[in-house]
């Protein structure tokens, strides 16, 4: 068997440029169940994916919509990491946010989440969307309530995600991002 060697693209960046960091208060989650079919990441011959972006659209099966979650801007927080070895090495992406709320809704809010294969999409400040959950691996969530203690506590429902992926979580294009928020149902406010 041939070995073809492939070189890594190159990166620039200009000096001085400013990358904004953070995200915005949305996020979009939905059960993979709900998914008729993924965008697709490119890839060339060899697998290997060329491009950080999903090409297209999801299109959900008929009865499925996006559930859109406010969350605390200064809370959110989207991070990836090596996992595996050679030849095998993916990320693993790891999405954390809190929501304001603990009320009925919030916390009966967390059993369509819990034990449950999801997707989310993050909106960075940018404007632009990032995936977390990948079609080839289960995404585990995990939610802690703190009710508060005190007049100064801290009060939220926070959501813990990770997803294995072949690449840091994948952005996908403005009108895939345009069709999620079409798709989706609005964030009411729970009262608190």
């Amino acid at each position: 068997m041939a070995v073809t060697i492939v070189n890594a693209p190159s990166l620039a960046w200009a000096k001085g440029c400013f990358e904004a960091p953070a995200a915005l208060e949305d996020v979009y989650c939905i059960s993979k169940e709900g998914i008729a079919q993924w965008p697709a990441l490119p890839v060339n011959d060899r697998n290997q994916i060329t491009s950080g972006c999903y090409q297209g659209v999801f299109v959900l099966k008929s009865g499925f919509k996006w559930a859109h979650h406010i969350a605390v801007p200064e809370t959110l927080a989207l991070t990836s990491e090596a996992q595996g070895s050679l030849p095998a090495q993916t990320q693993k992406n790891i999405l954390e946010y809190t929501h304001p709320g603990v009320s009925e809704e919030a916390t009966g809010a967390v059993s369509g989440i819990l034990n449950n294969d999801m997707v989310f999409v993050v909106i960075r400040a940018n404007g632009k969307g990032r995936v977390v959950g990948s079609p080839k691996w289960q995404t585990t969530v995990t939610v802690t309530q703190d009710q508060g203690t005190g007049a100064a506590g801290e009060v939220g429902t926070k959501i813990h995600v990770e997803a294995s992926d072949q690449i840091p979580a994948p952005y996908i294009t403005a009108e895939c991002l345009a069709d999620i928020k079409a798709n989706a149902e609005d964030a009411e406010d729970d009262g608190e």
